[in-house]
């Protein structure tokens, strides 16, 4: 089994697995509320019960959102950048 490893904001890319999981929910959710929406428009458009599904799945991609920016935001005394004198010093 892979050990799990904590991603820095540098790190995290759209191949890494918490933000990938993200974007696959977010997309997951926008091509099922058009395919409600669109049904529910089609079969009954007087009772739009599609908003109800919005509302609630909308609820849950702002908490996973939330808990990826809480869980990787930069930790507070590190500089996000390297310093000039890093970047020199380091060869960048």
């Amino acid at each position: 089994m892979p050990k799990r490893t904590r991603y820095t904001p540098q790190q995290l890319k759209f191949t890494e697995p918490p933000l990938r999981g993200f974007l696959i929910h977010l997309t997951v959710f926008i091509v099922v509320i058009i395919g409600l929406g669109a049904l529910n428009l089609i079969r009954n458009p007087a009772h739009p019960w599609f908003l109800w599904v919005l509302f609630g799945w909308g609820i849950a991609i702002v908490v996973h959102d939330l808990v990826l920016l809480i869980k990787f935001r930069p930790r507070r005394g590190i500089p996000l950048r390297p310093s000039a004198s890093d970047q020199a010093q380091n060869g960048y």
